[in-house]
């Protein structure tokens, strides 16, 4: 700097102003190129930077997804078994097999599956700075399927949970042996031909398995089936 102002000085000095102006223009050239390459070099490393924290989330969102995955299929294998204890009430063919240990009557009457998947895989890529990729653009659309497919998970627990209420209301307004059996889980002589032989109870277990099985369970699959293109499509 202090050769540039000795410099500058002596082109004044001199009065040599078409000089001084041609080092001027130089040295405001020189300082937008520095600026220039400046600004280059950092937005080379916040997009480098960017780039491997999509990296590193793109990661995490395969782990969760797979975890999600596992856990529906899980959850296939317990509305299955639930499908079994339907069909038997309603003297169906079903696989005794796959029934568990316990009372029926109980699992079908008190129990509400629901599949309790959360929100890991949309707060991971809402609550993250994306950038222009394939993966980003990807995971964007997963953020969406994920948020349609809760809702709807959510909205069928609803009925059914509905269902099972009124269900109950239905046996407490009409049976003597409900008190016995809702305090003490002992189901009577009574309460085992009612529940074996009413066409009205019938009816609404067959109302209740339509739900868990051809509404719940194909919700299910699908965002199964959707959950995995994504994977696939993420780790290619």
């Amino acid at each position: 700097m202090k050769l540039f102002n000795k410099q500058r000085f002596q082109f004044i000095e001199r009065k040599r102003l078409k000089s001084y102006l041609t080092y001027a223009f130089g040295e405001i050239i020189l300082v937008v190129v520095g600026i220039l390459i400046a600004v280059s070099i950092n937005s080379y490393f916040n997009k480098k930077n960017l780039d491997d924290s999509n990296q590193e989330l793109k990661s995490q969102v395969i782990v969760q997804l797979e975890k999600d995955i596992k856990h529906i299929e899980e959850f296939e294998q317990k509305l299955n078994t639930l499908n079994q204890a339907y069909l038997k009430v309603l003297d169906r063919p079903h696989d005794a097999s796959k029934l568990n240990s316990g009372s029926v009557v109980a699992t079908l009457l008190l129990n509400i599956k629901v599949l309790s998947l959360g929100n890991s895989a949309t707060n991971l890529i809402d609550n993250a700075q994306l950038n222009n990729s394939k993966d980003a653009k990807n995971m964007l659309n997963l953020s969406s399927s994920y948020k349609l497919y809760l809702k709807s998970i959510d909205d069928t627990e609803a009925i059914i949970f509905k269902a099972i209420s009124d269900n109950l209301k239905a046996i407490e307004h009409s049976e003597d042996w409900y008190v016995e059996f809702i305090t003490d889980f002992n189901c009577t002589p009574e309460c085992f031909t009612f529940l074996t032989t009413s066409k009205e109870h019938k009816a609404r277990m067959a109302s209740l398995r339509f739900l868990y099985v051809n509404v719940y369970n194909n919700i299910l699959n699908n965002f199964k089936t959707d959950l995995k293109r994504y994977l696939k499509t993420l780790k290619s």
